[in-house]
């Protein structure tokens, strides 16, 4: 019973495999003559049968090219190989015949509106020819079977194909179009059916999956089929409550509920809805070394060049030192957490925006002065970082930098959409400093008094006992909660302070700017400070300094000479880290040790 599909495969194979053979291969084969006419000269498959024919039938057989006869330009067919009927005669005793193969491109024809082209007839003969094979194949597998294909299952395909029609005369209208009549459509879905039918009587007994077996196999691999069903049920309370805003008639809230969602199950489940909470770690490994305080003579040195920025340069050197002297303390102060503390962060540009935003709408919105509105914005950001702060320090590795993430994007949804009160994409203009900042020089100096203090109040921080209780946590968290220090008290007042300083940053950066717009407090601004963290070395304490001052300058350099400018800055960067795995200036202190005499 399971033979015969296999002899169709093997013929088949057979077909493919005598098709590829040259022409001269095909005619020195031993096959009998009486049943080989495509041993003769090469005919058009058109005119000459493609299996046993009697002798007689190949007299109408066209000339091959260059033979007497011939007409310059006429088309001519490979032949069809000597072996080919003997395996079709061995298959069922009844070759396919020319007329089947002629009815067969016919009946392409009409459904493709158009005649086949001489020169493509011989590769449509070859591909009708194993079709014909299948079909003929199953055919014949259904009657050895009894499968049977009644009226009823045909009319209730066609009424199937009509209800993708508005009417009976669409419907009519379509196989008009196709070149089709109603009976050779009948004709069609009784042959697929029966098709399909034979295809599942040979196939369905041999997929037959029991739950017994279903049941071994989600033993045998647990954890990977909980990942999946966490995935799912993820991606099912998002689309709820994205439908739940929907039909509340506030679709703006849409993109905000997406990483509320993922806030809420961070800080609920931080493992994930279906997942386990991880071991807990006892040992993190050799600790980073020491962080040495800076020369006073260096600071003084760098403090003296550049109050003398203004002086020395232009008005474009002033605007562009204005900027890193911002993202310097941006850069120092997410440091400050990521570095000595070890929580790191994918969203601290939230304090930066949030700041920004603050200092600009209490000038717009609510009137303030500019100083006022400069003094009260760093305490905005304060304030959401009391808030994201909690939730955060109970976390930590991944967790605590998904939740930092979601923290960040739950702000810039609401800067993003809030157009009433942020002007959403657009932003907010207009926010200038009062008239004793309005040069340039006046401002700068104004941002380095206020960043240079934000800096060394960090500094000073992380050599005081309280930046010795954050290391101790990031060494050794076990250890310093057995000794009774309240290690989340201080990871919380670190993130506080961190992000009271990086609103700081971004008030002062958003009045020197004139605007402030939602790239301030995208994904895109987190990962540039974690760029300029990187750049200039983590196990450093000088190293966001030099790093923001980099890439300040190189960003800025390499955008007013190339439009593709972030592709060469990506390039650039992936040089320094590539030569200094550890920072600009981890790397230029590992060169000097290594050249002093031992």
């Amino acid at each position: 019973m399971y033979v015969r599909p296999f002899i169709g495969i093997l013929a088949l194979a057979l077909v493919g495999a005598c098709n590829r053979q040259p022409a001269a291969a095909s005619q020195t084969s031993t096959a009998p003559a009486a049943t080989t006419p495509a041993a003769a000269p090469a005919a058009s498959p058109a005119a000459q049968p493609v299996a046993s024919q009697p002798a007689g039938a190949a007299s109408g057989a066209q000339p091959a090219p260059g033979a007497p006869g011939a007409q310059p330009g006429q088309e001519t067919a490979k032949p069809v190989p000597a072996v080919l009927p003997q395996v079709l005669a061995k298959i069922d005793g009844a070759p396919v015949g020319r007329d089947e193969l002629e009815n067969a491109v016919k009946e392409a024809e009409a459904r493709a509106g158009r005649s086949v082209p001489p020169a493509e007839r011989d590769s449509v003969y070859r591909g009708l020819l194993d079709r014909v094979i299948l079909m003929r194949l199953l055919a014949s597998e259904a009657k050895v079977r009894g499968i049977t294909v009644t009226p009823q299952e045909v009319t209730e395909r066609i009424g199937q194909i009509k209800q993708q029609f508005p009417s009976e005369a669409e419907f009519q209208k379509e196989l008009t179009k196709r070149h089709t009549t109603m009976a050779q459509l009948e004709e069609d879905q009784r042959r697929d059916i029966l098709n399909t039918k034979t295809i599942e009587a040979e196939v369905a007994p041999r997929a037959v999956v029991t739950p017994q077996e279903l049941e071994e196999f989600y033993k045998s691999k647990p954890e990977q089929f909980k990942e999946q069903e966490s995935v799912r049920a993820s991606h099912i309370l998002i689309g709820v409550a994205k439908a739940f805003c929907i039909g509340l008639g506030v679709s703006k809230l849409t993109l905000v509920v997406e990483f509320v969602i993922m806030g809420l199950v961070l800080v609920m489940r931080p493992y994930g809805l279906l997942g386990k909470p991880p071991a807990m770690a006892r040992a993190t490994g050799e600790a980073p070394p020491p962080l040495a305080p800076p020369r006073r003579w260096a600071v003084a040195a760098w403090l003296a060049l550049f109050l003398l920025v203004p002086l020395l340069g232009d008005r474009y050197v002033t605007v562009l030192a204005t900027d890193i002297a911002c993202f310097a303390l941006f850069a120092v102060s997410l440091h400050f957490i990521m570095g000595p503390a070890g929580m790191v962060s994918f969203g601290h540009a939230a304090y930066f925006g949030i700041g920004a935003y603050a200092g600009a709408l209490l000038f717009k919105k609510a009137g303030l002065p500019m100083e006022l509105a400069l003094v009260l914005a760093p305490f905005v950001a304060g304030l959401f970082a009391v808030v994201y702060g909690w939730f955060c320090v109970r976390l930590s590795g991944v967790y605590l930098a998904m939740l930092t993430l979601a923290f960040a994007q739950i702000s810039w949804s609401i800067v993003f959409q809030w157009d009433e009160l942020t002007a959403g994409s657009n932003g907010l203009v207009g926010v200038w400093p009062s008239m004793w900042l309005s040069g340039k020089p006046a401002y700068y100096y104004l941002t380095l008094a206020l960043c240079g203090a934000g800096v060394a109040f960090l500094w000073r921080a992380l050599f005081s006992p309280f930046g010795y209780v954050l290391r101790a946590g990031r060494d050794s968290p076990l250890r310093a909660e057995a000794i009774g220090i309240d290690l989340r008290a201080f990871q919380w007042a670190a993130f506080v302070l961190a992000g009271t300083l990086a609103g700081l940053a971004g008030v002062v950066f958003a009045f020197s700017k004139g605007s402030i717009s939602p790239s301030s407090i995208s994904i895109a601004q987190s990962t540039d400070g974690l760029v300029m963290v990187l750049l200039g070395g983590v196990e450093t304490l000088t190293g966001p300094v030099v790093g923001a001052a980099i890439f300040t300058w190189l960003r800025d350099e390499v955008a007013r000479r190339t439009e593709f400018w972030r592709a060469v800055l990506g390039l650039v960067i992936l040089a320094i880290v590539v030569l200094f795995p550890q920072g600009l200036v981890g790397g230029l202190k590992a060169l000097v040790a290594r050249g002093r005499p031992a």
